[in-house]
């Protein structure tokens, strides 16, 4: 009988945490390829928005929000891509209690990926993400993401990472939640190298809409990846 030849463990094992190393799910850091496919989801995002403005984006339109990234994607599943249904734009425009200017939410895509906490939603299976954002009455913006989300493609039912709602919060409610121990993230207590705040290109360096009011400015750190992304963000996706 012949013995199959099997790799010493310590080597098994450098080998197992270079490949998490490596693996979207555990990098802090971008590619430039994945920069580039975050650039053109949120360009792709930007022009169904502004169809959603003028009345022209149909109601059964799912948009794609792209492949999470960071630290976004260690709280729901980084292999699927966050999906959102056109309803939710009406969701946030006609809250119950607080209601959301849609310019807001230009460059959702690189936003979520920017979120300044995360929190675990009451619900197992969902995950809820605060963007540097605030509603009319001045309370940050919260988005709901289903991580077992069902989406009918045309074919069958998937699995996905969905967008259920968009809305603001009040900040003692946050802080409720914090206290109740479902913070799961929070840029505050989370300590980043100066190098890596360059790792999600910042929204100032899309230039999906001309008006960019509301965006909160570019920080020092995020500066050193500015030459890198220059050629991308020229390019017309």
């Amino acid at each position: 009988m012949i013995k199959k030849k099997t790799l010493p463990l310590t080597l098994t094992k450098f080998l197992l945490r270079t490949r998490q190393q490596q693996s979207p799910c555990n990098r802090v850091t971008m590619t430039e390829t994945e920069m580039s496919n975050l650039l053109k989801a949120n360009s792709a995002y930007n022009k169904e928005l502004k169809k959603y403005i003028r009345g022209t984006l149909p109601r059964w339109k799912v948009l794609d929000l792209g492949t999470p990234f960071g630290e976004l994607s260690k709280h729901i599943d980084c292999t699927s891509n966050i999906l959102m249904p056109q309803r939710v734009f009406t969701k946030a425009q006609k809250g119950h209690t607080t209601t959301i200017n849609l310019k807001q939410l230009e460059d959702l895509p690189i936003k979520l990926n920017q979120a300044s906490s995360i929190f675990q939603s009451k619900k197992d299976n969902s995950v809820v993400a605060v963007i540097n954002e605030k509603d009319n009455k001045n309370n940050p913006i919260v988005i709901p993401i289903n991580k077992q989300g069902i989406i009918f493609d045309g074919k069958k039912n998937r699995c996905v990472n969905l967008i259920t709602s968009i809305h603001g919060r009040p900040q003692d409610q946050l802080e409720l939640w914090t206290k109740n121990g479902l913070n799961l993230y929070s840029i505050e207590k989370t300590f980043i190298h100066p190098e890596q705040l360059g790792a999600i290109p910042s929204v100032e360096m899309n230039k999906g809409f001309k008006d960019t009011a509301n965006v909160t400015p570019k920080s020092e750190p995020t500066k050193i990846l500015a030459d890198k992304m220059a050629d991308l963000t020229k390019k017309k996706y």
